[in-house]
């Protein structure tokens, strides 16, 4: 069995798919073309995404207020300068006329997709999924989505928070069924089902269930990393890890169901936005999850010119790309440092990510705030 030891922690059928690539019998050239063609997959349905979403009746209202956000938020009360500021919203709709290339732009020459790439790594095979669930769901199309981000789930389990916006997003399409929730969790379980039972059919056992998913849970490879996991463990006292493991890991469903709640409005943004906390939180992450949701928070660029301090945090992911491998050649080649000096930059890391996501989610939630208020005053 491939599963037997410690090497080995992808499901069955992305095994399948990629032997042929990453076994004996490829070639270095054909993974190099491999791995590049899913980037530029991903980059072309990441650009549909937003050609739907920039036709959507959300985009359209959100043109009519866009006045708002060149206001002062600390001037809520001065409605006449607020609807001067919005002749000025036919301007930034042509300075916005390029964003269906810049999203897929920057996730392709993001530094981190482009390691990603280099690095052959498979969560570009989980974007993909990702990406063509979204896609479907823009469309309206339940059994594709189930199937998109059911395979997703079943390569990594985190994408299981996704069920909300996703479904969201099915609603608006198909004119606010409330039976269309029920549809679509349930052609996912169908699905996830197959999938589980196909693993099981072609490795005559389950012992991949605790090689992917037991695994991810339970976080046993303490290897350093880019995620908050492996350096509390590893200083963690026996008698309380279960209880912190339960808090580190479970904390992440807390999220979904009030945040649907509350922006249900822009499932669109909820999507990306649970992409952000999932590159956060979960216990394996890699530079490819940063890469992927924060292009994506480029479509919301008329909420998101709300947003403080957004210079400063870009500076501090620079300042973190340059210096980790830089701390890591100290502390693992040379022997001259230590781990708190890779785990500083690793918490700064998610720090500068927590922050840039819940900037985002208060500059949404402003941009609304002054919707109503604009609305408002002209009933």
């Amino acid at each position: 069995s491939p599963y037997e030891g410690d090497i080995l922690h992808a499901p069955p059928l992305l095994l399948l798919l990629l032997y042929p690539i990453e076994g004996s019998s490829g070639t270095r050239l054909l993974r190099a073309l491999f791995w590049t063609m899913i980037q530029v997959l991903v980059a072309v349905i990441m650009r549909m995404v937003v050609v739907e979403y920039e036709r959507s009746p959300e985009v359209s209202k959100d043109c009519c207020h866009l006045g708002l956000a060149l206001g002062d938020e600390d001037e809520e009360d001065d409605i006449p300068k607020l609807i001067e500021e919005e002749n000025k919203k036919h301007q930034v709709q042509l300075d916005a006329a390029w964003i269906n290339e810049l999203v897929p732009l920057a996730y392709m020459l993001h530094p981190y997709s482009i390691l990603t790439c280099i690095g052959t790594s498979t969560i570009s095979v989980d974007h993909l999924f990702v990406m063509a669930s979204v896609l479907c769901a823009l469309r309206g199309r339940t059994i594709q989505t189930s199937v998109a981000i059911s395979t997703a789930t079943y390569i990594s389990p985190y994408y299981i928070v996704l069920l909300p916006p996703l479904a969201l997003l099915l609603r608006r399409k198909q004119e606010g069924a409330f039976s269309s929730y029920f549809s679509f969790v349930g052609a996912c379980c169908a699905v996830m089902g197959a999938l589980m039972y196909t693993s099981y059919a072609i490795m005559g056992s389950w012992d991949f269930v605790n090689a992917v998913y037991y695994f991810t849970f339970t976080v046993p490879d303490l290897s350093p990393n880019v995620g908050l996991f492996w350096y509390f463990f590893i200083e963690i006292f026996d008698q309380f890890r279960n209880f912190f493991l339960f808090l580190f890991q479970y904390h992440m469903l807390v999220y979904p169901i009030p945040l649907a709640m509350r922006v249900s409005h822009r499932p669109l943004f909820l999507f990306a936005f649970s992409l952000g906390y999932i590159a956060i939180f979960k216990s394996y992450p890699s530079i490819g999850d940063a890469a992927f949701y924060m292009p994506l928070l480029i479509i919301f660029h008329r909420q998101l010119i709300e947003m403080r301090n957004l210079f400063i945090l870009v500076q501090i992911l620079l300042f973190v790309t340059v210096l980790s491998p830089i701390f890591w050649h100290l502390w693992i080649v040379t022997g001259a440092g230590n781990s708190n000096f890779y785990y500083g930059l690793t918490l700064a890391y998610s720090a500068a990510q927590v922050l840039i996501i819940s900037e985002s989610m208060l500059a949404v939630l402003k941009q609304d705030k002054k919707q109503r208020l604009l609305s408002k005053k002209r009933d």
